[in-house]
């Protein structure tokens, strides 16, 4: 087998030298490139802060830290919280294995390890990751093309109105009515809506860019940038957007996902309006700083989320769009920017008929 996963890059993570030289042959017997290894769990940190590895064979038995333990720490530090780990034991109780899945191993193998065995067993968590990231890939297209439907939207007022200037232009012409304090007039205003067409397209720019960087920035303005860039669709819909922001600290994150993830869900409640009829349409976004993190709230009365879909719809490809081009990943897309890239957490409740998505964002950078 010819790996073609990812980087191709493991780390074995072994107190015993022997078994890692052995480790070793059989997976560059498998075509398998980079190959990293550690006698410790602290020396085994010290690769994964330098280096993008794709799997970790985790002994169990070692000194100081256990391969459990192990397991465990990594999987909590939120950059690693998805890295696959198969454990390696000569153990043969099922209590050993349980606390390795207990602590997040994604597999294990016995010793002595069988090199098809462990083939098998690398080929099935490292094709879930892919997948894992292919489905990020296709949300990220998904948003853009939300994206560019709400750009468009938003451009057709300031084309339609140039339009309108220059056929107004062209029938002075026509006319021989047209003076040139009338043309300077048209002019500017053809100026004008230009203007805001430039400032629309770098205002979508910022907010949808694909290399995001750490800024300080204050939550409250992000809130605001969102509510500019969706108000002309959601007044034409006759949708209440009001706010209650209290004044908040600057924080250290990746602004253009917050304002990204705002988006998604705002788009969710503009269509669940749509779809269950209701009349009297309202969202109100509230804003706060409580236990040293910022607390987003984003309420609506669009008809509450179902139980029987309730646990979810965090997860991708889960639509209850019946248009073919509903894909499903606008909230498996949000989960991940607020927990993944920004540290944050993000969930959802539902009741009497309304439903709430709550931010947490922490104030100290991670």
């Amino acid at each position: 087998m010819k790996p073609t996963f990812l980087h191709n890059a493991l780390l074995i993570i072994d107190d015993n030298t022997t078994n890692i030289i052995l480790l070793k042959a059989m997976l560059e017997d498998e075509g398998f490139t980079h190959i990293y290894s550690a006698n410790s769990a602290i020396e085994a940190y010290s690769i994964l802060e330098s280096t993008t590895i794709d799997a970790i064979l985790m002994d169990v038995m070692m000194p100081e830290i256990d391969g459990i333990e192990a397991t465990a720490a990594i999987k909590a530090n939120k950059n690693y919280a998805k890295l696959p780990i198969i454990i390696v034991t000569a153990s043969t109780d099922n209590e050993t294995l349980l606390k390795s899945f207990e602590a997040g191993a994604s597999d294990f193998i016995r010793k002595p390890v069988n090199q098809i065995e462990l083939m098998i067993r690398l080929e099935a968590i490292l094709k879930d990751a892919t997948n894992d990231i292919i489905t990020l890939q296709q949300s990220r297209y998904e948003a853009m093309e939300e994206i560019i439907a709400m750009l468009a939207h938003q451009w057709r007022q300031p084309l339609g109105a140039i339009g309108a200037v220059i056929s107004n232009l062209q029938l002075q012409i026509e006319l021989e009515e047209l003076d040139t304090q009338s043309c300077k007039a048209s002019l500017n205003d053809i100026s004008r809506y230009s203007s805001r067409l430039s400032s629309l397209i770098e205002e979508f720019r910022t907010i949808f860019k694909s290399d995001a960087t750490v800024t300080t920035f204050n939550v409250n303005d992000a809130i605001g940038k969102t509510i500019q860039v969706l108000h002309p669709s959601f007044d034409d819909l006759h949708i209440s957007l009001s706010t209650n922001l209290q004044t908040l600290p600057l924080i250290s994150s990746k602004e253009s996902h917050l304002i990204q993830t705002l988006i998604y869900i705002l788009t969710n409640s503009k269509e669940a309006f749509q779809v269950n009829g209701i009349i009297l349409r309202e969202i109100h976004i509230t804003s706060k700083v409580k236990d040293d993190a910022i607390i987003i709230r984003i309420h609506d009365n669009a008809g509450g989320i179902a139980s029987s879909i309730y646990h979810h719809i965090f997860e991708p490809y889960f639509t209850t769009k019946m248009e073919k081009n509903g894909k499903g990943l606008g909230l498996f897309m949000s989960k991940n920017l607020i927990e993944n890239e920004m540290h944050g957490y993000l969930s959802a409740t539902s009741h009497a008929g309304s439903s709430t998505f709550t931010i947490k964002l922490p104030l100290v950078e991670l």
